[in-house]
């Protein structure tokens, strides 16, 4: 939907049109030929997502290999640390009044400056995400049999001196590990810690499409 007049912007969160040009628009004009500036003082352009998962089997570092011509992931490399630990229950929307995505999402806007701290990375920029999903449950008082879940994560490209590879991404992981464990997040049930390392950008396009898909631009 979008709610705008040609002559006056309606400045409504839900639309697509304002986000566009009140957010997306001032970041493309901010970061304009950012593969070219980091190239020439030796950067690498990385994309991460760090996030949460209540199964155990998906949870862990997922790392990029190789990727597809339109810059999207076709081989990765898996670590899988919780295998053999249970699934834990779904963070809900109905029970969201107990603050555990509110904990999640203060964390996730921590985890840059940890990184920074530790030199894996010169610089960054993350836009937090609250992704809304349906899952079957057990019928509730209610009778209803599916469950809304919340799903807080950070969408994040960093600039870094270093050598964006497997061994980069695990060091990575383990500050995203053990701010997790410090934070209570596996102890208190809340979820397992996850992360998404992208390979290296190589191609100018790529860091316009990794801001587009941050800002839901499209």
């Amino acid at each position: 939907m979008a709610f705008c007049t040609p002559f006056r912007l309606c400045l409504s969160r839900h639309c697509p049109w304002c986000n566009y040009l009140r957010r997306v628009v001032p970041v493309e004009y901010e970061f304009g030929g950012l593969f070219e500036k980091a190239a020439q003082k030796g950067f690498n352009l990385v994309g991460l997502v760090p996030s949460f998962t209540a199964f155990s089997q998906n949870a862990g570092l997922h790392f990029v290999l190789k990727k597809l011509p339109d810059g999207k992931p076709k081989e990765k490399r898996h670590y899988r640390p919780f295998l053999a630990l249970p699934d834990l229950e779904l963070v809900r929307a109905d029970n969201c009044g107990s603050g555990k995505a509110e904990r999640m999402l203060k964390l996730l806007k921590l985890y840059p400056r940890l990184l920074f701290d530790e030199g894996l990375i010169n610089g960054a920029f993350f836009q937090p995400e609250l992704h809304i999903g349906f899952y079957p449950c057990q019928p509730s008082d209610d009778r209803l049999k599916v469950a809304e879940a919340l799903l807080p994560h950070l969408n994040m490209l960093v600039t870094t001196t270093r050598r964006p590879d497997w061994h980069w991404a695990r060091k990575c992981w383990e500050i995203w590990r053990i701010a997790c464990q410090e934070y209570g997040i596996m102890r208190n049930g809340i979820g397992y810690p996850d992360l998404f390392v992208d390979r290296r950008m190589d191609q100018p396009h790529e860091p316009s499409g990794w801001l587009s898909y941050c800002l839901k631009a499209k």
